[in-house]
């Protein structure tokens, strides 16, 4: 009787969250700086870029996740100055795997720290000083959106020359192609920015979670009495995934792992919940 009581109880919180989540979603974002603490440091980059746009109708799908291949392309664009000078964000309109690069000089004082920028409809490559440091998207097939991604990249400790290149390449025809504000941050304060703008949705899905936990309690208690399974072990299963597949949105991993792997597995989340629901009215 109280797991059931605290059960109605958390389903209330897990409404009032989402209600929460619906009107930030709603809300314009508003510039309003996060207060850095004396270790914490934030800066914009977004002056002083160089965009070269590639030609590559003769490449392969193949050749085009060669970075190699491309450096050479993107290398002769540059010695032939056939580019322009741009600032940040940036938004333009992309033929099918047109890949667009920018590059800027980047200090040596940016050394560890992380580089925050969104992406829109395009796969994104990293290189510093000729070594490529993050990929997104590049695992999908090419004709698949990427959609909207936060990309945070950590920089290495050390580097020489630090000569940057952001390679944005559209897998679709006429997409939107965009590129955010880059910010250079401390760890601390990725970690607080992304929490920040997730809270919400960071709280429901534990919510959903501890939902999950005590339908396995019930179980348990079921087991344990010697009583008739009501399938709450589906039900259990059936939050659990849904935790997962909305933790996995929120982008929180990105913070501190470059996983591509879970956003392949998120996919496959969604097909679980109606099957758990299934073998739950099936058992029940």
């Amino acid at each position: 009787k109280n797991l059931r009581k605290l059960a109605g109880v958390c389903i209330f919180f897990i409404l009032v969250f989402m209600v929460i989540a619906l009107f930030q979603f709603e809300r314009k974002e508003e510039n309003e700086s996060i207060p850095l603490l004396p270790d914490q440091i934030e800066y914009y980059f977004n002056e002083d870029w160089i965009m070269v746009s590639v030609d590559h109708a003769k490449l392969s799908e193949t050749e085009l996740r060669d970075h190699e291949k491309l450096r050479e392309l993107i290398e002769k664009e540059l010695a032939e100055e056939k580019y322009k000078k741009v600032t940040l964000p940036y938004t333009g309109e992309s033929k099918v795997l047109e890949l667009i690069v920018f590059q800027n000089v980047l200090p040596e004082d940016y050394a560890g720290l992380t580089l925050n920028f969104t992406s829109t409809n395009s796969m994104v490559r990293v290189v510093l000083d000729g070594k490529v440091i993050y990929e997104y998207g590049f695992e999908k097939e090419f004709g698949q959106s990427p959609g909207d991604n936060n990309n945070f990249v950590n920089l290495p400790n050390v580097f020489t020359e630090g000569e940057l290149w952001i390679e944005l390449l559209s897998p679709s025809e006429n997409a939107a192609a965009a590129l955010g504000d880059i910010k250079i941050e401390t760890r601390d304060t990725v970690v607080i920015g992304v929490v920040n703008n997730n809270i919400a949705d960071i709280g429901c899905c534990l919510l959903i979670v501890f939902m999950a936990i005590i339908m396995f309690i019930l179980a348990i208690i079921r087991q344990y009495t010697r009583q008739p399974a009501r399938g709450e072990v589906f039900l259990g299963l059936t939050g659990l995934a849904a935790g997962i597949y909305c933790f996995i949105g929120t982008d929180t991993l990105n913070i501190f792992y470059n996983v591509q792997e879970a956003y392949e597995m998120q996919e496959y989340l969604v097909l679980l919940l109606p099957l758990f629901l299934t073998l739950y009215f099936d058992r029940n």
